[in-house]
């Protein structure tokens, strides 16, 4: 059964188009930590979808904080990414004069980027669609059966019922 939650049909910002469009690589590196759970970002429309399995299907709580990490992400990056560029100007200043001089300018536009993906990101966090496809997981009991029926330890009819039962209790 698939749960919506979050406002639909939102006009985006420009600051926060822009961040969308890097949530697309935030929400890849947030699904590499998750093991059954499948997220992918629709920057045009905001839209997380989630699939696989998860024990919190439908939970807007959890999914809550699930926008919340990617937002938060996005916004830890912007602020690494200027404070890394105002490093490297400070050190081309304190290589020559002249090369600090001309360094204000690279971190003038990463500042400026980075300001709009921040406050972009910051404004996403209310504007997100959560659309969730998830499934409980099996029981531990299903793998078992798996592996009986494999093994030739079951046939059809008996996987049938024992099956019926696993996912009964």
């Amino acid at each position: 059964m698939t749960t919506e939650m979050g406002p639909r049909d939102v006009d985006l910002t420009l600051s926060e188009r822009v961040a969308a469009h890097g949530t697309r690589y935030t929400t890849r590196l947030v699904a590499s930590t998750q093991d059954d759970l499948s997220i992918r970002f629709t920057p045009s429309t905001a839209t997380l979808s989630l699939s696989g399995e998860s024990e919190h299907r439908g939970d807007a709580f959890n999914r809550g904080l699930l926008v919340a990490s990617v937002c938060m992400v996005n916004i830890m990056l912007a602020f690494g990414a200027v404070g890394i560029a105002g490093e490297a100007m400070t050190a081309a200043a304190e290589v020559s004069q002249w090369l600090g001089l001309v360094s204000i300018v690279p971190f003038l536009l990463v500042a400026t980027v980075g300001l709009v993906f921040g406050l972009g990101s910051a404004g996403l966090l209310f504007e997100i669609d959560v659309i969730d496809h998830t499934t409980e997981p099996a029981p531990d009991a299903v793998g078992e059966l798996k592996e009986r029926y494999v093994a030739g330890d079951l046939d059809d009819a008996e996987l049938e019922r024992e099956a019926a039962e696993v996912w009964e209790r």
